[in-house]
C-alpha cells in the first residue's frame, strides 16, 4: 500500500528580515492514533529522517493509548533538555487520496506537558520499516508498505 507524503514550504518572519528568499521546506506526513475508543482526528506531523525515534507532544498523547515504558530526556536542535515518557503507541499512516497504512505499534518520546513540540516522526518502526520516497522538485513523496 502506498500512501503519499507532502511536502510545506513556507518562510520564517524573523529569518527573512536578515536573510531573504530562504524557503524553510518540510516532509509531512498524514498520521492518527488509537484511542480505547477509535481513533484520533487525523494530524499533520513532520517526517524527520534525522529523529532516531518519534516525539508526540501532550496534547496529542494524553488521548491516545500508550504503554508508558520509561522515564527519560531527549535534546535536540533548539529543544534544550526535553523531560520525555518512552512509550508504544499504535498509529495509521494515510492521505488525502483515501489510502490507509496498517496499524503500527512504534516507540515514541511523549513530551511531558507543558513544553511545546512538534509532532514529529523519526525512524523507529516507521521510517525502517517501510521504504520512503521523496522529490521535492516533483514534489512528489510516498511511503510503500507491504
Amino acid at each position: 500500500m502506498r500512501v503519499d507524503l507532502y511536502f510545506r514550504a513556507g518562510r520564517d518572519p524573523d529569518l527573512e528580515q536578515k536573510v531573504p528568499g530562504i524557503d524553510i521546506i518540510r516532509l509531512r506526513a498524514r498520521i492518527r492514533f488509537k484511542t480505547n475508543h477509535g481513533w484520533t482526528d487525523t494530524f499533520s506531523a513532520i517526517v524527520d529522517t534525522g529523529a532516531p525515534i518519534s516525539l508526540i507532544p501532550d496534547v496529542v498523547w494524553q488521548k491516545i493509548q500508550r504503554t508508558e515504558l520509561a522515564d527519560h530526556s531527549v535534546g535536540g536542535i533548539g529543544l534544550g533538555s526535553l523531560p520525555v515518557k518512552v512509550a508504544k503507541v499504535c498509529c495509521q499512516l494515510l492521505d488525502t487520496q483515501g489510502n490507509q497504512g496498517k496499524e503500527i505499534e512504534m516507540h515514541a518520546f511523549l513530551v511531558q506537558a507543558g513544553k511545546k513540540a512538534p509532532l514529529i516522526i523519526g525512524f523507529k518502526d516507521l521510517l525502517d520499516r517501510f521504504p520512503a520516497y521523496f522529490n521535492y522538485p516533483a514534489q512528489q513523496a510516498y511511503v510503500e508498505e507491504p
